[in-house]
């Protein structure tokens, strides 16, 4: 991955990670953001191959989900909502205003848009 920031959250549960590149360019640096959300028991490194395109060209946002990933160790005791509550609170925290969600779809599992169908659900 280039031109990535690492971060790390506190939710008081355990450190969030994840990964930022802001776009330098005037033309497109109030452009929204792409927000890439690993599946569940994926992590950042799903997106790989978008990031390096993206990175630099536009800003881009990627983290590992409570409990996955860099984002270990994490209680397990968090429900979707949370995970909505606590992915809007980061992108708060970094200004990210018009977040597009980006989510890669590997199989039609039942809980494959649920994370972002609860975000969505919160923080229209």
């Amino acid at each position: 991955m280039s031109e990535l920031v690492e971060h790390g959250f506190n939710t008081g549960k355990g450190i969030v990670r994840y990964w930022t590149s802001r776009c330098s360019s005037a033309l497109v640096r109030n452009a929204p953001w792409l927000v890439f959300l690993p599946g569940l028991t994926a992590d950042h490194t799903l997106f790989d191959g978008q990031i390096d395109y993206f990175a630099g060209k536009c800003n881009v946002f990627v983290w590992d989900a409570p409990a996955h990933g860099l984002s270990r160790p994490y209680p397990l005791d968090f429900s979707m909502d949370d995970y909505a509550r606590i992915l809007h609170t980061i992108l708060q925290a970094e200004d990210i205003q018009r977040p597009v969600l980006v989510r890669r779809i590997r199989c039609s599992g039942v809980y494959g848009p649920v994370p972002r169908l609860r975000f969505w659900f919160y923080f229209p």
